[in-house]
């Protein structure tokens, strides 16, 4: 299946292999849901001895609060069941990809849909959709290779002892993740971009099949202020944008009607509808069509149309990922119809027309830390217990407790200390003595 297709039930699809790796990166994460549903229904999930969720510092913060002060659903399973990876960047850790592996079989999930119960059934979302049998479907290997490779880099850019033993199980144990590929690369077969090390409208330009005539976007979010349109159309010149999206949960400002693109009538901004059945949608889906003459490029994955997720690499943005269907791959592909599936946009033309929602509706954005001390990882092996904390406190304690143990107190001492991006980590020992206590 790919991203233009209608009607993908992502349930279903969680519900038809079981495999023995899984790695998820989502934004947003419900514990009670994945918990309480997917370990429970979801066959990828099930029987997966080796999952680990990547997702953003600010959302891992908030699930801490909710356990602090008992105002939500307490993790039971995480870092038992399955391990929970926060990644900390100046934006947001935005990028939806869901890997599952065994070693004959693969599935492959990329799009806007966070692993969410709204991202998997109940929003309007794009996602792609690729399966992998070994020596019977391998037409999608390369990509399964890209996003291996994505998480790879992840754990190597923001290291835990858990995640990479995780990640090197899979290289370990899956080895046609790893292979090197034979033969000329299917021109069908969208391209994987994420923005690990350069921002991805550059990335995108590179791709485009010749003098793009429009640009058409499908977005929920948006900068306060339209002037990134100027930074998008610079290296495109004099092309008409058509903008898509669903009133009053859009962040449409008024200024974006003000734009002097809007005024020289090379603007379109449409509101639009979502349904599924008789089910209206909540617009999460976020794409955008190149079109030149008969030819169309298609990217869509996890950006909105926002400065941190498409003008900034993740050092100073979010993090993202995208897949680009390259002409020969659309096809003859309507972005309208795309992007606007029941026909029912339309213009905005004055700033009246502008609903404020009555939901905080915003993007997602950095959060401030809400706790002094950031813990990375505790594991204990073989007696032993190592925590890797950020600029931790001389002489600081810890108090650990277990059920019908009596709390153990221990002194932590400074072992060996490491700078890594900018920010020291330390691992840190207790006395021998209080471990011998604890593992007994």
């Amino acid at each position: 299946m790919s991203a233009y297709d209608n009607g993908i039930n992502l349930h279903e699809l969680l519900k038809k292999r079981g495999y023995d790796h899984g790695l998820i990166s989502t934004f947003s994460f419900s514990v009670r849901f994945f918990e309480e549903y997917a370990l429970d229904r979801f066959k990828a999930l099930q029987d997966n001895g080796n999952l680990t969720v990547f997702l953003d510092r600010g959302q891992y913060e908030e699930i801490l609060e909710a356990t602090t002060n008992t105002r939500d659903w307490s993790p039971r399973l995480a870092n038992l069941r399955y391990l929970l990876h926060p990644i900390r960047v100046p934006g947001v850790f935005h990028p939806k990809v869901f890997l599952f592996t065994n070693a004959k079989h693969g599935l492959l999930v990329i799009g806007s849909a966070n692993f969410s119960q709204d991202g998997l059934g109940a929003n309007a979302e794009l996602v792609s959709i690729f399966e992998f049998e070994l020596g019977k479907n391998e037409t999608a290997l390369p990509l399964f290779q890209s996003a291996f490779g994505f998480f790879e880099e992840l754990v190597d850019r923001w290291p835990g002892k858990e995640a990479s033993s995780n990640v090197n199980e899979i290289r370990r144990t899956v080895p046609w993740l790893t292979e090197e590929l034979e033969g000329p690369a299917n021109k069908r077969l969208p391209l994987f971009l994420s923005n690990l090390r350069e921002p991805l409208w550059p990335q995108l330009m590179r791709h485009l099949p010749g003098k793009v005539e429009t640009l058409s976007v499908v977005s929920r979010f948006f900068d306060a202020s339209p002037s990134m349109l100027d930074s998008i159309t610079a290296p495109l010149g004099d092309i008409g944008i058509r903008i898509y999206t669903q009133a009053i949960i859009n962040t449409l400002a008024p200024t974006w009607i003000e734009h002097p693109l809007k005024k020289k009538k090379k603007l379109k901004i449409h509101f639009c509808s979502y349904q599924y059945g008789e089910h209206s949608q909540q617009l999460h889906g976020k794409a955008y069509a190149f079109t030149s003459g008969k030819q169309t490029t298609l990217a869509c994955g996890s950006a909105n149309f926002s400065s941190a997720a498409l003008l900034r690499p993740a050092t100073s943005g979010n993090v993202e990922v995208l897949l680009v269907y390259l002409s020969d791959a659309v096809g003859k592909l309507d972005p309208i119809k795309l992007f606007d599936p029941l026909g029912s946009a339309r213009e905005l033309t004055s700033a009246s027309q502008l609903t404020i929602s009555e939901d905080d509706v915003t993007e997602p954005m950095p959060r401030e830390w809400s706790f002094k001390l950031l813990l990375n990882e505790a594991v204990l092996d073989d007696g032993v217990l190592a925590i890797d904390v950020a600029e931790m406190p001389v002489g600081m304690q810890c108090r650990i407790t277990q059920a019908n143990v009596r709390p153990v107190a221990l002194t932590l001492g400074a072992s060996r200390a490491m700078e890594s991006a900018s920010i020291w980590h330390r691992s840190w020992r207790g006395e021998s003595q209080m471990h011998r206590r604890l593992c007994s």
